[in-house]
């Protein structure tokens, strides 16, 4: 038994042996088949293509998605409270700019407002009293005549009452008695002549009034005083005894007793308001005329009291613009013409609350345009300005394209993961079926030119500053090159001829004098040239047997005098295109082998040419360039 073990203990070990053998077998069989096929593949010849220069449109575009919403959007908010008496609109209507949406009770408001008109007529009429009192702060001659009784000085108090009499001595008033039989007779604006014993003359006058009411004399006889005015000639004064007599139609009529004389006008000077006397203009028994200024008040307390009653009435004013421009907010009227999408109050409702002094009435969107924001890399918002197209495309909208423009770029960016981003705004101006919400992607063309020379991206070689090397026949080289030679000697002999510019012995046509070394190039680099090559723009002849292993596809192509490689200045590329600026013409054949990879280095994920100049890719055709959005 114990044999038997052994041996099937030793038969599973060999087996194991022979598992690991057939496994390395046929590991070094594919190792060795793959080997092979290494060796044959790079003995193999390349394969050639060949595509002709065709014009058309190439565009360099950069990719993102968002969501668009309306270009403008206003929510409601009530500014007043009250209870909504009137919402014309419904959720879907479209309104203009200045309809009223809702009108509120503003019953509170427009009383509010009639009391402060009220206030403001008030505190007028206060300031109209403190004006005429500052008027009356400098005490004037109510009437022309004598200043009499007058023993004002400064530093008194002057109060409201009589500080002076004037009398005006130039009219006088004659009233002498006559009897009833005599009064019957006399007519106001009879004349008369007064008879003055004392001064043994006479005077001329006119009867002025008579009067109905009898005064018994000293004999019981009943008279009846008549008033007749007179020019005083300047020897009259009041209190002298006169006769009169009257000329009436009837005859003339002698007074039946005498009389006495008067001054027609005696007036108490009184001044309207009190304070302390500042100035005193006049004295006691001096002529003085109507209007003349006496004497003057302190005005310190007036012109305060006057001050802040002018303050008050500007705070009521400015309080009434207040409520007037809070009425208006019991109308409230659409900021912008647009379509109202959502509703919360209704006619009946009270705003304004404690609880909803903020709620939203109603929301309206402006839908006539969309916008929407893309984050933009670092790397890409160079290329970006304001005025690019772009287009836009929504997943809810199958095959719609809609037509959009950069508005707007952020001036500062946001990082997160050691990624910056800035915001850039797009501006859909015709939205038509795009409904707020929505993602769209979008495609903004940063760069683009139109009806162009275009080649594969693959046939140009070596790309650098803007500039890149084809393979042609030799002979389509002969004619570019012999073209390019005639223009830059014009040119050359024009600028010799103007004098505009001195080239030094090897220098350039920017006016730099420059060292080229041996078998050098026009960059500035040194180059190394097979036999018979050359250097600049020119066409190059390379020797008919092959460069070695590494060489390139245009190379290999040009190692017969068939073919040679040319410069040619590059522009905007993408994965498929390139853009020709210079160097060959439509119809032109350029070669060079369909899995080259010369240009899969030359270009970096913004579609540039790396090394010079900011040429990009897009298409003629729908292409997807490399650009991208973090």
């Amino acid at each position: 038994m114990k044999q038997l073990f052994l041996k099937i203990k030793k038969f599973r070990f060999n087996k194991k042996i022979a598992i690991l053998a057939i496994v390395f077998l046929l590991i070094a069989g594919v190792i060795f088949t793959y080997s092979a096929r290494g060796r044959k593949k790079g003995n193999a010849e390349p394969q050639y293509s060949s595509a002709n220069v065709t014009r058309g449109d190439i565009s360099l575009k950069i990719s993102g998605s968002g969501t668009v919403e309306p270009i403008s959007r206003y929510e409601i908010i009530s500014l007043v409270r009250g209870e909504i008496l009137s919402c014309d609109f419904e959720e879907g209507d479209f309104v203009n700019e200045g309809d009223i949406l809702y009108r509120i009770d503003s019953t509170d408001m427009q009383n509010t407002i009639q009391k402060q008109h009220n206030n403001i007529s008030k505190t007028q009429l206060t300031a109209k009293t403190n004006a005429e009192n500052i008027e009356n702060l400098t005490v004037r001659a109510p009437i022309s005549g004598t200043l009499t009784d007058f023993r004002i000085k400064e530093g008194d108090t002057a109060r409201a009452d009589g500080v002076g009499t004037i009398t005006n001595n130039e009219t006088f008033i004659a009233t002498v008695p006559f009897n009833a039989n005599q009064l019957s007779q006399i007519k106001v604006g009879d004349n008369a002549t007064i008879i003055s014993a004392l001064y043994m003359s006479t005077l001329n006058g006119t009867v002025t009034y008579k009067s109905n009411v009898s005064s018994v004399s000293s004999d019981g006889s009943a008279l009846y005083n008549v008033e007749i005015e007179l020019k005083n000639p300047g020897s009259l004064s009041s209190g002298i005894s006169v006769g009169a007599t009257i000329h009436t139609n009837g005859g003339d009529v002698k007074s039946a007793a005498s009389g006495t004389i008067k001054s027609i006008d005696t007036t108490t000077v009184i001044p309207k308001v009190s304070g302390k006397v500042v100035k005193v203009y006049v004295r006691d028994n001096q002529y003085i005329k109507k209007g003349d200024p006496l004497f003057q008040i302190d005005d310190t307390e007036y012109r305060q009291a006057q001050q802040r009653t002018n303050l008050e009435l500007q705070d009521l004013q400015l309080s009434l613009q207040s409520y007037i421009k809070e009425l208006e907010n019991y109308n409230i009227k659409a900021p912008i013409s647009g379509v109202v999408i959502s509703k919360e109050y209704k006619i009946g409702d009270t705003i304004g609350g404690s609880q909803n002094s903020s709620a939203t009435l109603m929301t309206i969107a402006n839908t006539s345009a969309m916008v929407f924001n893309l984050d933009v890399d670092e790397l890409e918002i160079s290329t970006v300005e304001v005025g690019q197209t772009a287009e836009i495309t929504a997943d809810a909208l199958p095959g719609q394209v809609f037509s959009g423009a950069v508005t707007k770029i952020a001036k500062e960016g946001v990082s997160q993961n050691g990624v910056t981003t800035y915001k850039v705004e797009l501006t859909i101006s015709q939205p038509e079926s795009l409904i707020s919400g929505m993602n769209v992607n979008a495609e903004i063309i940063v760069k683009e030119s139109k009806n162009t020379l275009l080649v594969p991206v693959s046939a140009v070689a070596g790309i650098r500053n803007g500039q890149g090397m084809v393979t042609v026949k030799s002979s389509v080289a002969a004619v570019r090159s012999s073209g390019e030679r005639q223009q830059s000697a014009g040119q050359r002999s024009a600028a010799t001829e103007e004098g505009e510019r001195q080239f030094p012995r090897g220098g350039s046509a920017d006016g730099e004098a420059r060292q080229f070394p041996r078998g050098g190039s026009a960059d500035g680099e040194a180059r190394q040239f097979p036999r018979e090559g050359s250097t600049g723009g020119e066409a190059r002849q390379f020797p008919r047997e092959g460069t070695g292993g590494n060489t390139s596809a245009g190379e290999q192509a040009a190692s017969n005098n068939e073919y040679t490689m040319m410069r040619v200045s590059v522009g905007i590329s993408n994965n498929d295109f390139i853009e020709i600026i210079s160097g060959l013409e439509e119809g032109d054949e350029v070669f060079y082998t369909a899995t080259s990879q010369s240009n899969q280095n030359a270009f970096g994920r913004s579609g540039m040419p790396m090394g010079g100049g900011m040429p990009m890719g897009g298409g003629n055709v729908r292409v997807q360039s490399t650009n991208r959005f973090r």
